[in-house]
């Protein structure tokens, strides 16, 4: 993504988070509901196009592992919400489909975890209205689905280079275009609250502001969690500048080391424009490596899932 479109989508995904903590009000306003689903699909193919730019000649390898990793986390958690709805009601049945699918999101093939992701929010879906006390809603749903549908697109292709990389700069302006219309059409809705729900107008206008940015040196936020979305301290990270043939550089000079702290989060500042590999380890958790591109002005925001080697 360019600078400009890295605010826009932090701006967004601000804006998604302060509707998402006060959703009633957002359900109860004209298409309130129905635009945020849309802003919430659109941030995640955002997100797919982003990561398509940054990686390797593999094509869309690193991307479906990527995407494979958000599906579970997404699915796994709505699974935990349903065992408890299930277990209060005393649903043997569906108590015993969602514990097996929730087993199975990790442990067969990338089809098998689309299967049972899709079983887990069918059965939600079927259960909706007596889900809120649960945290699970049309929000969560819309979620859940989009994880489904992006992580599906991607399954069976191989690379295509340098050709995917610039259909997918296209359909970045394509998302950012409907991105800005789904957040004139929220702002249009809130009006109708501006005086009856003050705090919740002002939060809003503020969440919506795009960030600026005072520096031209790119930077890497990042934070490593489990498959269940917990954060982890004490991950050994080292990041190396790739060459122009996305071979890691060896020179001391060009290696970047850092551990992630207590709540799992980790930053480079002032690193020099170029392709990165990125590898995770810890004794407890498989290694991971993720590439990532940096440019001058930008902020890349990354999570990486490490998975147990238990």
């Amino acid at each position: 993504m360019t600078r400009n479109q890295n605010l826009r989508y932090i701006a967004a995904c601000t804006l998604r988070d302060f509707l998402n903590a006060n959703i009633a009000i957002i359900n109860s306003l004209p298409n309130g509901a129905s635009n945020l689903s849309l802003l919430i699909a659109t941030l995640i193919a955002i997100m797919v196009e982003a990561e398509t730019q940054v990686t390797s000649k593999t094509g869309y390898v690193d991307s479906s592992d990527s995407l494979r990793d958000k599906l579970i986390f997404e699915a796994a958690d709505t699974a935990r919400k349903m065992i408890t709805f299930a277990k209060f009601t005393k649903n043997l049945i569906l108590l015993a489909e969602i514990r097996m699918a929730k087993r199975k999101l990790n442990s067969g093939s990338k089809t098998d975890s689309v299967k049972n992701a899709q079983l887990i929010y069918d059965r939600a879906q079927s259960n909706l209205s007596a889900l809120p006390t649960y945290i699970i809603n049309t929000t969560t749903q819309a979620t859940l689905s989009s994880a489904i549908t992006a992580f599906t697109a991607v399954l069976g292709k191989t690379g295509t280079g340098r050709t995917e990389r610039t259909q997918s700069t296209e359909r970045l302006k394509v998302l950012f275009n409907t991105l800005a219309k789904t957040m004139t059409a929220l702002s249009d809705s809130v009006e109708i609250v501006r005086t009856s729900k003050v705090d919740f107008y002002n939060g809003f206008k503020s969440a919506k502001k795009m960030p600026t940015s005072k520096t031209s040196n790119p930077m890497l936020n990042g934070i490593a969690v489990d498959v269940y979305g917990k954060a982890i301290a004490g991950i050994f990270i080292e990041m190396f500048l790739l060459d122009s043939e996305d071979n890691p550089i060896q020179d001391s000079s060009s290696i970047i080391k850092r551990t992630s702290g207590k709540k799992g989060g980790f930053k480079v500042q002032s690193t020099t424009d170029g392709n990165y590999l990125l590898i995770f380890k810890n004794l407890k958790f498989a290694d991971e490596k993720v590439k990532v591109g940096l440019a001058k002005g930008q902020t890349v925001n990354l999570k990486v899932v490490m998975k147990s080697k238990l």
